[in-house]
Parts: structure tokens; sequence; C-alpha cells
């Protein structure tokens, strides 16, 4: 399905007015998955390249419908939809001052990047939060699969996302996948993504300018310190990988208001 919906927007792509640069791209890796060449040799998957996305273009229109059908786009803010707590609505303020502050980052030798953490129990918006602060902000969005992904993969998708930003880039249920620095969905082959790799990769030598990432997990208990949970402050254990730590709560009076 998802190849066929890549298809159909690369034949029938039309370009939305304002060339909107909102998409999402899902990234994931093999796996351990073993394959065979044209000679029908098998091949680890670790040895080929990396460059499994797939394109999800929400401006074009599904397979079976044409454009008209779907009606206009919305007009409308993404954050006018959605209640949240004031502390995550000053927190969208940020967001915003980060976003138009790239000369000022630059100009002073510092990374023009950002990362928060959204911890949560499920069903609280933190996907809706990322999917709007990415349409708010006009920012492809690039979620990986960490669970797919081997230490190769993972880098070569991260040098992908430096060369489309800025972008924001998603790590969903992190709690789910890793136990502390521990990888728990380790493949048959053993080729597992480490933290050290994804460490190394968002806060490594390379600067990661225009990156907005967005870490999602229901137990932040379970997450590595050195990616950046919160202390007895409240404060990020590790600014500079997640910045941030905002809880994503049911509600309450306040957030309708």
């Amino acid at each position: 399905m998802i190849a066929a919906f890549n298809f159909w927007n690369e034949v029938n792509h039309e370009q939305s007015k304002g060339s909107s640069r909102y998409r999402v791209l899902k990234k994931f890796g093999n796996n351990g998955i073993r394959n065979r060449d044209s000679e029908g040799k098998e091949q680890d998957s670790s040895d080929l390249k990396a460059s499994n996305t797939s394109t999800i273009d929400l401006n074009d229109r599904p397979l079976g419908y044409e454009r008209a059908d779907l009606g206009e786009p919305m007009t409308e803010k993404p954050f006018n939809r959605l209640a949240y707590s004031p502390e995550i609505l000053e927190f969208i303020k940020l967001i915003d001052r980060w976003k138009k502050s790239e000369d000022w980052f630059k100009s002073r030798g510092m990374p023009w990047r950002m990362g928060a953490l959204l911890d949560g129990p499920p069903g609280t918006g933190k996907s809706s939060f990322a999917k709007a602060i990415a349409q708010e902000h006009d920012l492809p969005v690039h979620v990986y699969d960490l669970s797919t992904m081997s230490n190769r993969e993972f880098t070569n998708h991260w040098a992908h996302s430096l060369s489309c930003a800025p972008c924001e880039v998603l790590f969903e249920d992190m709690d789910r996948i890793f136990d502390a620095n521990r990888n728990i969905k380790v493949p048959p082959n053993g080729q597992a993504l480490t933290m050290d790799c994804i460490l190394n990769c968002i806060s490594g030598v390379q600067p990661a300018d225009g990156i907005l990432l967005l870490v999602t997990a229901n137990d932040k208990s379970k997450l590595d310190t050195a990616l950046g949970v919160p202390d007895e402050t409240g404060r990020s254990t590790r600014p500079g990988r997640l910045d941030y730590v905002l809880h994503f709560g049911k509600p309450d009076t306040a957030a309708y208001t």
C-alpha cells in the first residue's frame, strides 16, 4: 500500500499553493532480514544501503480519489483544534522563537537545534502535538522506526534528515524499544541499534542544525538519563540532546478555555 501511495505521488504530484514542505516520511531498516542480490546470493541487511524511506505526501490525493473529492485543505491553525496545558502552550511559543532564531544561534557559534521529550500515557496527544508543530512551521516530519534499524541504517537515515533540515525528527515510543541503554527489540541476527549510536548522531561532532527532535514515551523512567529525562527539579538531565521535558496528561479545565 505504501509503495502504491509513493508511485501515485510520483506520477500525479501537483504542487500545492505556497509549495508546502510539510509531509511525513517513514524511515525504517531491514532488522536482520536477509536479502538476495541479482545473482541469488544472500546479503545481510547491514550491507545494504539504508535508503528505506516511505514518503506519504499528505497534500496529494490517496488512491481511488480525486482531489475534489477530498475538499479544500483546512486553513485553520492546527493548534486551534487541540487542547493542551498552559505549560505545553508556552513550549509552543518557545519552538516558534527557536524556529525564527537561526541567525542568532549561528552568529554565536551555537548549534541551531532543539530537542524535547514528550512524556505521558497513551492517547494524551503526544503524536498529535508532533504533527501540529510540523504543520504550524511547515516542516517535513521524519518518523524513525527504531526497532527495525541497525547502527548503519540509523546513521544513514540521520544524515538524510540533516540534508533536509530544517525538519522535525520523531522517535515514537522510545520506552518500548530501549530499557535505559539496552535495546529490547534485538533482531535474530543481533544487529540491533545501540543507544550509543543514537547519542553520537544527535549530539556528535557534526552539528544537527535545523533539527527539531521529538521523542515520545509512555514511561520516562525506562529511558537512559544520557538521552535526557527530568531530574529532581523537572529539568532535563542532558540539555543539548533533549533540552526540555513535557508531560502530557489528561487535559484539565484550563486546557479547554
